[in-house]
C-alpha cells in the first residue's frame, strides 16, 4: 500500500475542504460535494469486507486449536488479559478525565422531561443476547460481538468433528479470509482518490 499517496491524497483532499468553506467558492464547493460519495463507498467497501474477514480468521484461528482443552486454557487467558488491559485504561481515562473538567465550566443538569426514558439493558440481558437468534442478521446488523461468539463456538465444534473433515472447514475458511484480504487491499489501495 502506497502510504504517501494517502497521505497526499489526505492533504489534498483536507485542502479542497478548508478551501471551500473558507472562499465559499461555488466551483471548489462544487468540487467538494462531487468527491463526497467516493468517500462513502470507500468506507462501504471496507465495511462490507470487515465483517467476513474477523469470522474468517477467528474460525481459523479457533478451528487450528484443534483441542478444546487447549482452546478453554487460551479462551481464559485471553478474558484475562482483555481485562488487566482494560481495567487500567478505564482509570487512566477516568483520572485524565476527571483532571480535564477542572478547567471547564460547570455545565447545568439537563431538565427532566415528561417521556419516560428506556430503561439500560441489565446485564442478564446482555448476557442473553451475546448469543444469537440468527447469525446471518446479527452480521447483517454489525453486532461484532454476538457474531464472534458464533463463530467461535462453530469453530469450537469443528475441531470435535473427523480430522478431513475439520481441514476441510479450516481450509475453506482459510482460502476465505486470504480473499478477503487480497479485497481489502485493492479497496485500500483507492484510498488516495477517496
Amino acid at each position: 500500500m502506497n502510504t504517501r499517496a494517502i497521505l497526499i491524497g489526505l492533504a489534498l483532499g483536507l485542502g479542497l475542504g478548508i478551501a471551500a468553506s473558507a472562499t465559499g467558492s461555488p466551483a471548489l464547493l462544487w468540487a467538494a460535494e462531487a468527491v463526497e460519495p467516493l468517500g462513502r463507498v470507500f468506507l462501504r467497501a471496507i465495511q462490507m469486507v470487515v465483517i467476513p474477514l474477523v469470522a474468517a480468521v477467528v474460525f481459523v484461528g479457533v478451528g487450528r486449536i484443534g483441542d478444546l482443552r487447549k482452546l478453554g486454557r487460551l479462551g481464559g487467558l485471553a478474558v484475562g488479559f482483555f481485562w488487566a488491559t482494560t481495567l487500567p485504561a478505564i482509570l487512566i481515562g477516568m483520572g485524565v478525565m476527571g483532571f480535564a473538567l477542572t478547567f471547564t465550566a460547570p455545565v447545568a443538569p439537563p431538565t427532566p422531561t415528561t417521556e419516560l426514558e428506556p430503561a439500560g439493558v441489565g446485564i442478564v440481558d446482555f448476557l442473553v443476547n451475546l448469543v444469537p437468534r440468527n447469525p446471518v442478521q446479527v452480521a447483517a446488523d454489525g453486532a461484532l460481538l454476538s457474531l464472534l461468539i458464533f463463530i467461535v463456538l462453530l469453530a469450537a465444534a469443528t475441531t470435535a468433528l473427523p480430522s478431513e473433515k475439520q481441514r476441510t472447514l479450516t481450509s475453506f475458511a482459510e482460502a476465505l479470509g486470504d480473499a478477503l484480504t487480497k479485497l481489502m487491499s485493492w479497496i485500500l489501495w483507492t484510498a488516495p482518490v477517496c
